[in-house]
């Protein structure tokens, strides 16, 4: 079975070529991801060699242990057969397309793409494709749109066949150039050996299947002009719930142009995949354990995958982690490189150019010089979900003393237990940024000063309301009082 997640024209925008987003219903590293080094407990078979913790298999043999011969795996596929496509298998794949296109001088590119992928998430513990283990190849169709025999409906994607076997869709023009895509859906390929469980809304299903593909292609690529094109879009709606992919309100798009729609359905639909940036802070900055990431699909559990990075990092760390992610988009992604960035800068404005009004809030107040003196709310369309935030910025043009004092609803707007931390994030034109922890007194208050010289000409009071609440979109409510010396 597989559900088709896509926007109003079905365009990335003017970087991307993502034709068609797949989310699979059952269920997405970077070369110091961890490794076992040792041998000692490794066993290959026909005639495998063990090199740091892994087998080297001879030509041919596929598998953990080299355990699956050439011809151990029968082929399989519902989009066509060997009298109608073009087939070529290595290791567990194999490779569909039509017989009136030739692919044999590039598909090399592709094979060795899927097997270093399989490997390396072999390595951190992910098992193979669900068809593996019923003794099938897994099926990737490379195909040219209206001009071959393939359904017309595939674009860039992963779904299931009438079998339950998961396949994987490729346009020719990304097949064998875009690493970054490649990543994201093979990745998607192997989440069908989850076995995930908390699927249980489509909310859901698209943080976790969708945010850890985009982690996986973020963290293995991240050297890559282009892997963190999207990320921006987490600047319209930082306030969202960290899953909510949904507008803050119900919108009518009968009403608005083809453009808006587009724009709309890209900042709201691309937040999800863009809140991998998250996991990527957690595993590729701040050092979590890849499986405290990971296993929040492929451990079984049945608790969110929230609450199961909540459970397994900690709430303090999780909650200080967090915090520090949202203070660093603020100062402007500095995790990723400049010219990352820029592409990033390129695309939001692409889209939000042509966005309603009232949908991108990436302040909940704009404040100027001595007019920041006073006792702020945010509105109650932007007030913060369980694990967004809110920003308030001031802009500064003199030395002076600013004393930022939060107090913030001891509930949730639904009863939960509201629990809030801060920081600021000072900005200069030729100063370096400087990051400022508020001292949190309790879950709901904290007061923190700072001085800045007349060349810090911006500061951010970063909000995140990160509650042991992990399901819905209840806002947290607070206010924030300035002053100013």
């Amino acid at each position: 079975m597989q559900t088709r997640f896509t926007f109003p024209n079905k365009s990335f925008g003017k970087y991307g070529y993502l034709l068609v987003f797949v989310i699979l219903v059952m269920a997405c590293s970077r070369d110091r991801l961890p490794t076992n080094d040792s041998c000692a407990d490794i066993s290959c078979q026909n005639n495998g060699t063990c090199v740091n913790g892994t087998c080297e298999c001879p030509e041919g043999f596929t598998g953990v242990s080299c355990e699956v011969s050439p011809s151990s795996l029968e082929l399989r596929a519902q989009f066509g057969s060997t009298e109608t496509l073009k087939v070529e298998v290595d290791g567990i794949f194999a490779y569909w397309w039509d017989l009136d296109f030739d692919h044999a001088n590039e598909i090399s590119v592709l094979k060795k793409w899927m097997n270093d992928i399989r490997a390396d998430l072999n390595g951190i513990g992910i098992k193979d494709p669900s068809s593996f283990s019923d003794g099938y190849f897994t099926n990737i169709y490379i195909h040219h749109g209206e001009e071959d025999i393939l359904p017309n409906y595939f674009g860039l994607g992963v779904g299931y066949d009438s079998a339950g076997f998961p396949y994987m869709t490729l346009p020719y023009l990304l097949a064998f150039t875009d690493h970054s895509s490649v990543l994201h859906e093979a990745f998607h390929i192997f989440q069908s050996s989850s076995g995930y469980d908390y699927v249980d809304t489509e909310e859901a299903a698209v943080w976790i299947i969708e945010a850890l593909a985009e982690w996986y292609q973020m963290s293995r690529n991240s050297q890559h002009e282009r892997s963190f094109i999207i990320i921006k879009s987490i600047d319209a709606s930082p306030d969202l719930a960290l899953w909510q992919y949904e507008p803050r309100v119900d919108v009518d798009l009968n009403g608005l142009t083809e453009d808006q729609q587009t724009a709309l359905g890209w900042i709201f639909g691309i937040r999800q995949y863009a809140n991998a940036a998250f996991l990527y802070y957690l595993t590729d900055i701040k050092n979590v354990d890849v499986g405290d990431v990971i296993g929040s699909m492929f451990d079984g559990k049945s608790i969110t995958p929230q609450q199961y990075l909540f459970d397994q990092i900690g709430s303090e760390i999780l909650r200080d982690y967090y915090t520090e992610w949202a203070a660093h988009n603020v100062a402007g992604y500095d995790y990723i490189t400049e010219s990352q960035l820029e592409i990033a800068e390129d695309e939001y404005d692409f889209f939000v150019e042509n966005l309603p009004a009232g949908h991108a809030k990436p302040f909940v107040h704009e404040l100027q010089n001595h007019n920041a003196v006073g006792t702020y709310r945010p509105e109650v369309l932007y007030r913060p979900k369980a694990w967004g935030y809110n920003v308030i910025k001031v802009n500064n043009s003199e030395a002076a003393t600013y004393t930022f004092s939060l107090n913030g609803d001891t509930k949730g707007s639904e009863g939960a237990d509201a629990h809030f931390e801060a920081q600021i994030v000072v900005k200069g034109n030729s100063t370096q940024t400087r990051f400022v922890e508020v001292d949190m007194s309790n879950a709901t208050e904290g007061t923190v000063s700072v001085s800045v010289d007349s060349s810090e000409t911006e500061l951010y009071f970063v909000v995140a309301a990160v509650p042991e609440d992990f399901t819905g979109n209840q806002t947290y409510d607070y206010e924030v009082a300035i002053d100013r010396n």
